[in-house]
C-alpha cells in the first residue's frame, strides 16, 4: 500500500463519519412544538377545506375544548375533549364559513377538529385570536 493512501484512510472516515451524522441529524425529529400539537398537523387538510382554502395560515394548537372556552365562550360545547385548533388570517365575511359560531364577519377563521384530524367539531370567525399560534416555517 503506497504512503499517499496510508494517509486518505483518515480522511475518508472522517468524510463518512461527517455523512453520517449529517444523514441523523436530516432524518431525526423536528419536534420544535410539542409532540401533541404536531399531532394536529394531519387536521391540516380538513381544516383548509373548511375555510374554503382561503386565508393564509396562522398556526394548528392542540388545546382542551375547556381552554379554549375560557376565551371563546362559543367553544364551551366542546368540553373537555383534547383538539386541535387550526387558525387562519382571512378576512371572512357572514357565513363564509360553514357552521361558524360565531358566524363573522372577522379577520380569523378558527376550525376546532378531532385528534385523529378526520372530524370538524366546531369553527368561528373572531376579530382576534383567543390562544397563541405558531407553525414550523
Amino acid at each position: 500500500m503506497s504512503a499517499a493512501a496510508v494517509r486518505r484512510r483518515p480522511f475518508r472516515a472522517a468524510v463518512a463519519a461527517v455523512a453520517l451524522a449529517a444523514l441523523a441529524a436530516c432524518g431525526g425529529p423536528r419536534n420544535s412544538l410539542n409532540t401533541a400539537t404536531s399531532q394536529c398537523f394531519r387536521a391540516l387538510p380538513l381544516a383548509r377545506n373548511t375555510v374554503n382554502n382561503r386565508g393564509k395560515l396562522v398556526g394548528v394548537r392542540s388545546v382542551l375544548g375547556t381552554t379554549l372556552a375560557r376565551q371563546l365562550p362559543e367553544a364551551a360545547p366542546l368540553g373537555k375533549e383534547r383538539l386541535c385548533v387550526v387558525a387562519f388570517r382571512g378576512p371572512y365575511g357572514e357565513a363564509e364559513v360553514p357552521r361558524a359560531n360565531p358566524p363573522g364577519p372577522g379577520t380569523y377563521a378558527l376550525v376546532a377538529v378531532d385528534r385523529g384530524g378526520s372530524t370538524v367539531l366546531a369553527s368561528f370567525v373572531v376579530d382576534d385570536l383567543p390562544l397563541r399560534f405558531r407553525h414550523l416555517h
